[in-house]
Protein backbone atom coordinates (compact mmCIF):
# COMPACT_ATOMS: atom_id res chain seq x y z
CA UNK A 1 0.00 0.00 0.00
CA UNK A 2 1.44 3.63 -0.44
CA UNK A 3 2.37 5.78 2.14
CA UNK A 4 2.27 9.47 1.71
CA UNK A 5 5.34 11.78 3.43
CA UNK A 6 8.78 10.31 3.08
CA UNK A 7 9.06 10.78 7.23
CA UNK A 8 5.92 8.78 8.13
CA UNK A 9 7.02 5.97 5.64
CA UNK A 10 10.22 4.01 7.23
CA UNK A 11 8.99 0.26 5.70
CA UNK A 12 10.69 0.89 2.65
CA UNK A 13 14.16 2.21 3.73
CA UNK A 14 14.20 -0.80 6.86
CA UNK A 15 13.48 -3.30 3.55
CA UNK A 16 16.60 -2.13 1.84
CA UNK A 17 18.52 -2.45 5.17
CA UNK A 18 17.41 -5.82 5.86
CA UNK A 19 17.40 -7.32 2.19
CA UNK A 20 20.16 -9.31 1.14
CA UNK A 21 20.79 -10.58 -2.37
CA UNK A 22 18.61 -14.07 -2.07
CA UNK A 23 15.58 -11.59 -1.41
CA UNK A 24 16.50 -9.88 -4.02
CA UNK A 25 16.95 -12.48 -6.70
CA UNK A 26 13.63 -14.12 -5.53
CA UNK A 27 11.54 -11.25 -6.13
CA UNK A 28 9.21 -11.43 -8.85
CA UNK A 29 7.07 -8.10 -8.57
CA UNK A 30 6.14 -6.07 -6.12
CA UNK A 31 2.67 -5.77 -5.32
CA UNK A 32 0.39 -2.74 -4.97
CA UNK A 33 -2.87 -2.35 -3.53
CA UNK A 34 -4.04 1.44 -3.37
CA UNK A 35 -7.62 2.44 -3.73
CA UNK A 36 -7.79 6.53 -4.61
CA UNK A 37 -10.83 8.59 -3.83
CA UNK A 38 -11.81 5.41 -1.09
CA UNK A 39 -10.13 6.96 2.30
CA UNK A 40 -9.60 10.16 1.02
CA UNK A 41 -11.44 12.40 -0.97
CA UNK A 42 -10.03 13.19 -4.49
CA UNK A 43 -11.34 16.49 -6.22
CA UNK A 44 -13.12 15.98 -8.95
CA UNK A 45 -10.96 15.78 -12.17
CA UNK A 46 -7.84 14.98 -10.41
CA UNK A 47 -8.35 11.10 -10.34
CA UNK A 48 -6.55 10.32 -12.87
CA UNK A 49 -3.63 12.62 -12.48
CA UNK A 50 -3.66 11.16 -8.08
CA UNK A 51 -3.29 7.87 -10.31
CA UNK A 52 -0.47 8.89 -11.97
CA UNK A 53 1.34 10.34 -8.75
CA UNK A 54 0.97 7.59 -6.25
CA UNK A 55 2.38 4.58 -8.99
CA UNK A 56 5.28 7.34 -10.11
CA UNK A 57 5.92 7.52 -6.41
CA UNK A 58 6.08 4.28 -5.75
CA UNK A 59 8.11 3.41 -8.96
CA UNK A 60 10.81 6.36 -8.22
CA UNK A 61 10.83 6.56 -4.74
CA UNK A 62 9.11 4.10 -2.53
CA UNK A 63 10.95 0.78 -4.29
CA UNK A 64 14.54 2.44 -5.16
CA UNK A 65 14.59 3.12 -0.58
CA UNK A 66 14.57 -0.90 -0.75
CA UNK A 67 16.87 -1.06 -3.63
CA UNK A 68 14.60 -2.34 -5.48
CA UNK A 69 15.54 -1.77 -8.98
CA UNK A 70 13.92 -1.33 -12.09
CA UNK A 71 14.18 -4.96 -13.26
CA UNK A 72 11.08 -5.61 -11.29
CA UNK A 73 7.58 -4.92 -11.94
CA UNK A 74 5.37 -3.20 -9.57
CA UNK A 75 2.08 -4.72 -10.15
CA UNK A 76 -2.04 -3.77 -9.15
CA UNK A 77 -2.99 -6.43 -6.75
CA UNK A 78 -6.12 -4.81 -5.58
CA UNK A 79 -7.67 -1.44 -6.75
CA UNK A 80 -11.23 -0.64 -6.25
CA UNK A 81 -14.17 1.89 -5.29
CA UNK A 82 -16.93 0.91 -3.37
CA UNK A 83 -20.90 1.76 -3.49
CA UNK A 84 -23.37 2.30 -0.81
CA UNK A 85 -24.91 5.27 0.92
CA UNK A 86 -22.78 8.20 -1.24
CA UNK A 87 -21.84 6.51 -3.62
CA UNK A 88 -23.61 5.40 -6.49
CA UNK A 89 -22.94 2.82 -9.17
CA UNK A 90 -22.56 5.14 -11.57
CA UNK A 91 -19.50 7.40 -10.08
CA UNK A 92 -18.05 3.27 -9.42
CA UNK A 93 -18.36 3.26 -13.22
CA UNK A 94 -16.76 6.48 -13.75
CA UNK A 95 -14.06 5.52 -10.96
CA UNK A 96 -13.32 2.26 -12.83
CA UNK A 97 -13.20 3.90 -16.01
CA UNK A 98 -10.47 6.72 -15.00
CA UNK A 99 -8.27 4.56 -12.98
CA UNK A 100 -8.02 1.43 -15.43
CA UNK A 101 -7.06 4.14 -18.35
CA UNK A 102 -4.33 6.06 -15.61
CA UNK A 103 -2.99 2.60 -14.79
CA UNK A 104 -2.74 1.63 -18.35
CA UNK A 105 -1.01 5.35 -19.20
CA UNK A 106 1.72 4.88 -17.28
CA UNK A 107 2.20 0.94 -17.70
CA UNK A 108 4.97 1.08 -19.67
CA UNK A 109 6.91 3.75 -18.34
CA UNK A 110 6.80 2.45 -14.60
CA UNK A 111 6.60 -1.85 -16.15
CA UNK A 112 3.54 -1.99 -14.58
CA UNK A 113 2.83 -5.75 -15.57
CA UNK A 114 -0.61 -6.13 -14.14
CA UNK A 115 -3.98 -4.79 -12.78
CA UNK A 116 -6.45 -6.98 -10.91
CA UNK A 117 -9.72 -5.35 -9.26
CA UNK A 118 -10.58 -5.90 -5.48
CA UNK A 119 -13.51 -7.59 -6.03
CA UNK A 120 -16.10 -9.24 -8.30
CA UNK A 121 -19.16 -9.48 -6.23
CA UNK A 122 -20.10 -7.52 -3.60
CA UNK A 123 -19.85 -9.03 -0.16
CA UNK A 124 -23.31 -8.13 1.25
CA UNK A 125 -25.11 -5.67 -1.35
CA UNK A 126 -27.27 -4.65 1.80
CA UNK A 127 -24.52 -4.36 4.06
CA UNK A 128 -23.81 -0.92 5.31
CA UNK A 129 -20.09 -0.74 5.51
CA UNK A 130 -17.68 0.45 3.26
CA UNK A 131 -16.51 -2.75 2.48
CA UNK A 132 -19.11 -4.40 1.63
CA UNK A 133 -19.88 -2.94 -1.70
CA UNK A 134 -16.78 -2.77 -3.92
CA UNK A 135 -17.85 -5.60 -6.49
CA UNK A 136 -18.54 -4.64 -10.16
CA UNK A 137 -21.54 -7.84 -9.23
CA UNK A 138 -23.94 -6.93 -6.82
CA UNK A 139 -24.18 -9.99 -4.02
CA UNK A 140 -26.94 -11.68 -6.38
CA UNK A 141 -24.61 -12.17 -9.07
CA UNK A 142 -26.42 -8.94 -11.07
CA UNK A 143 -24.34 -6.58 -12.87
CA UNK A 144 -23.64 -2.93 -11.93
CA UNK A 145 -22.76 -0.69 -14.33
CA UNK A 146 -19.21 -0.55 -13.40
CA UNK A 147 -19.28 -4.27 -15.20
CA UNK A 148 -19.87 -3.68 -18.37
CA UNK A 149 -17.12 -0.96 -17.96
CA UNK A 150 -14.75 -2.99 -16.56
CA UNK A 151 -15.30 -5.62 -19.24
CA UNK A 152 -14.81 -3.16 -22.20
CA UNK A 153 -11.59 -1.85 -20.43
CA UNK A 154 -9.88 -5.51 -20.61
CA UNK A 155 -11.22 -5.89 -24.47
CA UNK A 156 -9.64 -2.81 -25.31
CA UNK A 157 -6.63 -2.79 -23.41
CA UNK A 158 -4.92 -6.18 -22.41
CA UNK A 159 -1.86 -6.93 -23.96
CA UNK A 160 -0.26 -10.61 -24.34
Amino acid sequence: MPSFGAAADTFWGELGELADDRFHRALDYVGVDFFPDVFWSVPSGQLADAVRAVLTGFRVDALPRAGIGSAVPPRICENGWPTGPGRSEARQAQVVEEVVRAVAGVAAELTVVGYTFFALRDADSAGPGLFHRFGLLRDDYTRKPAFDVYRKLVAELAVG
